[in-house]
């Protein structure tokens, strides 16, 4: 390796004027110094030149008539002039050894053995030394000022004994002692709990690992300041080198605010979610209150639909069943606002034929386009793809929501519905579906209003259309759960086109369902069961017993969970249709005692139970079914949802 030229400005202190022209004449040998010599013949014009000029390096003689080199570099030292020394001297022996290293001399050659190469390298040695311990110094003091004036409080610990060495006057304030008293005592002594660990690490075991990762390790912890009180800290750990050895470095930061702040966050955190349950228990408690009568007032609708009705009887009979399920209707909005809210509504993915899906609800719905003798059509892209994967029922609300406001709103003209393929990707379809009116058009500032819950565009529209301003807002949400997204462009007396996406699966032909049953006098009886029926409430009673009697079934009356154990002991049944909210012993405690009569009978194969109950939240069903139950059908009970249970135990 070719050595580097160095450019140097040397001072010879050299008394003999023979040994100095020698020196010269060796220095002039050396070809890569570029050099500049200066002579000085006592220490007297040696510093007089020290003052004047700047020097890279000192050659020095021993003996300088009654003084010595030596009293040289300490008169220099004391200057505080920081410039290597070589010691040329005619000794060598220990004892000049030892002194020149007590002085801090860079190195020392004998003169007799002097020659260019020699010279040159200590010359060298000597510049990269001082150069070295500069370096150091430097690094030194730049660490020592960023040590004292760091805003975080720093401890340094011995690593093997855990001491600390020490402290900035950060960690001072914040520990509330002084520096003497915090070097050399344990870390484990500040901590709260005096476990002689680094958080969860003892010394060795935070020093193997800092040593393993070379990474910083970072804890929280809890110190203790001189008055005793606890302070959450989070500790950043690190290796660093101090004075030739190695230490633990600790930034610790005071985290005293961000506890209080996440502790703040936690506690709104439960307010919100106290306040959430009990506003979903609340609309459960509601739900359950209002569909206990519904059930009555449906059931017997359904009931009367079976006898002999004249025209005017048919009518009327019609106007309850038509008010009855918009109740329903409106009731089943709130609680699926409350199950989105509290991210309990549960999506279905399966198979579905997207097409006819649609086409069945425009059928629907085309009965009230004809009595308004307004237009209702359906157009899809060529690209829409006729099976999908995802929720139909959902898919359903959002259309039957817009598609039913459009016709609401629209007195001349008509309604369209577009479909029609975003994008094809994997195994994900992105659809996009328009529902286009002639209608009344909203306003720029009426389309504010829109999507938020319990909100109209004008407030005379509740009392001409109806509705309670959820339709929208739980649109809204449930495109937002199937990833997609919703929105209006409407212009005041121009109509309105809401729009929709949404994200589904590809899918696959689904098998075909049979026909539902919605009416009592298309039931077909397969055979005739023996049937439990655990309800307090008279009228329910009463309802479900004419039901299922209609249906051709034996129906035995249980007034509470007590009676309806004590019965099942005594009897023999098919099915316990169970009511959850009873006197004395409720559903869910009675299901539970039959079932450990069963398994302390060893019976192979339990009663088939069923909650029939006006609690409809997931949480509910969820409860239900751990207690044993088989199954579950909400008040008020649809035809169709009763058939499919009892049909399940026909078929057996």
């Amino acid at each position: 390796m070719k050595t580097q030229n160095i450019s140097i400005k040397i001072l010879l202190v050299e008394d003999d004027e023979e040994d100095f022209i020698i020196t010269r004449d060796i220095l002039h040998d050396i070809h890569n110094v570029d050099y500049t010599l200066d002579w000085a013949s006592s220490i007297e014009t040696a510093i007089n030149k020290i003052e004047i000029n700047k020097y890279d390096l000192f050659l020095v003689d021993y003996m300088l008539g009654t003084r010595n080199g030596f009293d040289f570099i300490d008169k220099v030292s004391e200057m505080g002039v920081n410039i290597p020394s070589i010691l040329l001297t005619g000794m060598d022996n220990y004892e000049t050894d030892k002194k020149a290293l007590e002085h801090g001399v860079a190195d020392y050659l004998v003169k007799n053995d002097i020659n260019s190469s020699l010279l040159n390298r200590s010359i060298r040695y000597a510049i990269e030394r001082k150069r070295i311990e500069a370096s150091l110094k430097e690094r030194e003091e730049r660490f020592r000022s960023l040590f004292e004036g760091a805003p975080d409080a720093i401890l340094l610990a011995n690593v093997e004994t855990g001491n600390i060495i020490d402290a900035n006057p950060a960690a001072i304030y914040l520990l509330g002692r002084k520096k003497e008293e915090l070097v050399g005592i344990h870390y484990s002594k500040i901590q709260s709990n005096d476990n002689n660990k680094f958080g969860e690490l003892s010394f060795i075991e935070l020093f193997d690992k800092l040593s393993n990762s070379n990474q910083p390790i970072k804890i929280e912890s809890l110190l203790v300041n001189d008055k005793g009180e606890d302070i959450p800290v989070e500790i950043t750990s690190s290796l660093i080198n101090i004075e030739g050895g190695t230490a633990i470095q600790a930034i610790i930061r005071d985290i005293t605010e961000r506890k209080k702040f996440e502790k703040e966050l936690i506690k709104a955190k439960d307010i919100a979610e106290s306040a959430t349950k009990s506003k979903s228990r609340f609309l459960a408690n509601m739900s359950h209150e209002i569909r206990t009568p519904m059930n009555g007032i449906i059931g017997m609708a359904n009931i009367l639909k079976t006898t002999k009705l004249n025209d005017e009887q048919k009518e009327h009979l019609s106007l309850i069943s038509i008010s009855a399920n918009n109740l329903l209707a409106i009731i089943n909005d709130i609680l699926d606002l409350s199950k989105i809210e509290s991210d309990q509504l549960s999506m279905e993915n399966i198979d579905f034929d997207l097409i006819e899906n649609i086409n069945d609800i425009i059928k629907i719905l085309q009965i009230k386009t004809n009595e308004k003798d307004i237009d209702l059509s359906v157009n899809y892209d060529v690209k829409t793809p006729k099976y999908v994967k995802g929720d139909p029922i959902r898919l359903n609300q959002i259309i039957l929501n817009l598609v039913n406001n459009a016709i609401k709103f629209t007195e001349k003209g008509g309604v369209e519905v577009i479909i029609s393929l975003i994008e094809e990707k994997n195994e994900k379809i992105k659809l996009h579906f328009k529902v286009i009116d002639t209608g009344m058009g909203i306003s720029k500032e009426g389309q504010k209003k829109l999507f938020k819950e319990f909100s109209q565009v004008y407030s005379y529209t509740t009392r001409k259309h109806g509705g309670t301003g959820l339709g929208l807002a739980i649109s809204k949400k449930l495109s937002e759960k199937m990833n997609g997204e919703i929105g209006v462009e409407s212009e005041l007396g121009k109509g309105s086109t809401f729009w929709f996406t949404v994200e589904l699966g590809k899918g696959s032909s689904p098998e075909k369902i049979e026909n539902e049953i919605t009416d009592l006098q298309f039931y077909e009886i397969g055979q005739s069961l023996n049937i439990l029926l655990a309800e307090d409430n008279i009228i329910n009673q009463k309802v479900a017993r004419m039901t299922l009697e209609k249906m051709g079934h034996k129906v035995d009356i249980a007034e509470n969970g007590e009676v309806a154990v004590e019965k099942y002991l005594a009897n023999e049944y098919d099915l316990i249709l169970m009511d959850i909210q009873m006197p004395i012993m409720n559903g869910i405690d009675a299901t539970r005692q039959i079932r450990k009569i069963e398994e302390a009978i060893n019976k192979s194969k339990g009663i088939r139970i069923v909650a029939m109950t006006a609690n409809v939240m997931k949480q509910d069903k969820e409860e239900y079914l751990a207690s044993g139950m088989d199954d579950f059908v909400s008040k008020p009970f649809k035809i169709n949802e009763l058939a499919n249970i009892l049909g399940k135990i026909n078929k057996k």
